[in-house]
């Protein structure tokens, strides 16, 4: 059984507004579809967890409170569900399908309520046994029938609600109520449909940055802009790029689970998130456009960046990234040498060769590099074209930038987020190219999340988690589970990472346990040809198995 804070802290919430902006819809028990849908949004509190009790049985039957019958309860007795409002949002609407019981004639009572600021109120259903004889409101037997249904828009916003089984009345109760049976005072939720108010507009956390939004040289080929964003209230749904006036692609922020609809979760999409969105500009015209990078949460707020002023060149078609053939810096004249460096670096030097990252990190590296006669003059205005292929492949090479040296034959160019990579930066002479290579290394990003911590011997755990970083090859990466033995990993089962989302399963039984037995557990991802990241591993979780 759950209990949480007393009311007195419960009451300290966020404040109603007036003005909304954006909305969503948030189900409990079942959605529309009559689909299951969760209840974890709604809490509980009793002012006896011994002679109060709740439990859960939907979507067939519902979330039920009650104050258990053969009980004598005092006058201060109660028990309530309650569905609370996040930061930054208020309830404007609701639809419950709600049924309840209580003892006819005694004050044993049962309503549903709404908090206006720090006070609640009676939201305009409910029954008192001393009401005229009042025993029941709606039917739990038939949850979705008419009779249970119960729609309110409330005449100011609210910032919860509440199904509220009772000794009398908290204000004004004096009289212990008896022991009754076969019912005291019980309440069950069967569905609930709630809107809530989201003002609040996501935002960037840090300027967008890349090809696509740097307006210093002429782009072509495929082109992105990384960002990281943040919000209040439903949280981030998507990120857009909009070339003149129209949006031209767009990626998913939320991931899947919660951040889908019809959304079951108060906060259903992630407060905080980063993206790596790609444009192949040869679907655009030649010629200058305007581009905005835009934010959008799950109440549909919009919030744009930009505009900035882009720059395509794809045709015609030219040799200056194209590396071959190859010549040596005494033939060409010049000297070209490149290294990496991580974004908000105040060196004006040029980084190591390699670098490592994760791929959840903040963090972005710039390649760095300089363009020098054989006399060691640097070369301002000199064009050096910028390409990439994942590493240790022999695929294509894609263009990333195309970029002019500044007077000390310097030039920097984002690298976007993505998997392990080699990078060549190119300058063309008449007598063929100058090369300079430089290496990305990424470690991918591996979820897990157990189905039981705690479990007996004989039951089933299942592991599930996502490998973070594309692109997922189409038979999958092999994702090993293992078990610390004290002084090593064991290995006990192995499956694949799939789809775009690199979503994986892994089931194991307990056969062999003996006593409590607290395991250590992780999945890992070996490097593999077929997957360019490096190997890596997901945080330690620790089960009990009861043998």
């Amino acid at each position: 059984m759950l209990v949480l804070a007393g009311l007195a802290a419960w009451l300290a919430g966020p404040a109603a507004r007036a003005a909304h902006a954006g909305s969503y819809v948030v189900y409990s028990c079942q959605d529309p579809t009559g689909a299951p849908a969760s209840t974890s949004s709604w809490s509980f509190q009793f002012t006896d967890p011994v002679t109060d009790t709740h439990d859960d049985s939907c979507p067939r039957g519902g979330v039920h409170v009650a104050l258990k019958a053969g009980v004598t309860h005092p006058s201060t007795a109660d028990a309530r569900m309650y569905f609370w409002a996040p930061d930054n949002t208020v309830i404007t609407s609701y639809t419950l399908w709600r049924s309840a019981k209580v003892a006819a004639g005694t004050p044993y009572w049962f309503s549903a309520m709404e908090r206006y600021g720090l006070d609640w109120r009676w939201a305009g259903t409910g029954c008192k046994g001393t009401t005229n004889n009042c025993s029941a409101v709606g039917n739990p037997s038939t949850p979705l029938a008419d009779a249970n249904k119960f729609s309110r828009t409330p005449p100011t916003p609210v910032t919860g609600i509440a199904l509220y089984v009772s000794c009398g009345n908290d204000n004004a109760g004096t009289t212990a109520c008896p022991a009754t049976s076969p019912v005291a005072a019980e309440t069950w939720l069967h569905r609930a449909d709630i809107t809530l108010a989201d003002d609040s507009k996501p935002s960037f956390t840090t300027t967008p940055v890349g090809g696509l939004v740097d307006a210093t040289a002429p782009v072509s080929g495929t082109a992105s802009v990384s960002l990281l964003a943040s919000d209040k209230g439903g949280g981030l749904t998507q990120a857009m790029v909009e070339v003149d006036g129209t949006v031209v692609t767009s990626q998913p922020l939320g991931g899947a689970g919660a951040c889908a609809t019809p959304y079951t979760a108060r906060t259903p999409c992630p407060l905080n998130a980063s993206a790596t969105i790609p444009l192949d500009t040869t679907t655009l015209d030649d010629g200058t456009h305007q581009v905005r990078v835009l934010l959008q949460d799950a109440g549909g707020n919009t919030t744009a960046w930009g505009p900035v002023t882009l720059t395509t060149h794809n045709a015609p078609p030219d040799e200056s990234c194209n590396p071959d053939p190859a010549v040596g810096a005494d033939v060409a004249g010049v000297g070209l040498n490149t290294g990496l460096l991580l974004l908000g670096s105040h060196s004006t030097g040029i980084g190591p060769a390699r670098v490592t990252l994760r791929y959840a990190t903040k963090k972005l590296a710039s390649v760095t590099g300089q363009v020098n006669a054989v006399d060691g003059t640097p070369l301002d205005g000199a064009g050096v074209c910028v390409v990439w292929r994942p590493e240790g492949t022999t695929a294509p090479l894609s263009e990333l930038a195309r970029v002019t040296t500044d007077p000390a034959g310097r030039f920097s160019v984002a690298v976007p987020r993505g998997s392990s990579r080699e990078i060549f930066a190119i300058y063309r002479t008449p007598a063929g190219a100058v090369t300079a290579r430089t290496v990305v290394r990424v470690i991918p990003r591996l979820t897990i999340k157990p189905s039981h911590r705690s479990l007996r011997n004989g039951q089933l755990l299942a592991l599930r988690g996502t490998l973070s970083g594309g692109p997922i090859p189409s038979r999958g990466v092999l994702v090993t589970a293992e078990a610390w033995r004290g002084t090593r990993w064991q290995p006990f089962e192995q499956t694949h990472a799939r789809g775009s989302s690199g979503s994986y399963r892994v089931s194991y039984r307990f056969v062999g346990t003996h006593g409590v037995q607290r395991y250590t557990l992780r999945v890992r991802v070996a490097a593999q040809a077929a997957y360019p990241y490096l190997a890596g591993v997901s945080k330690r979780i620790h089960v009990r198995v009861h043998g």
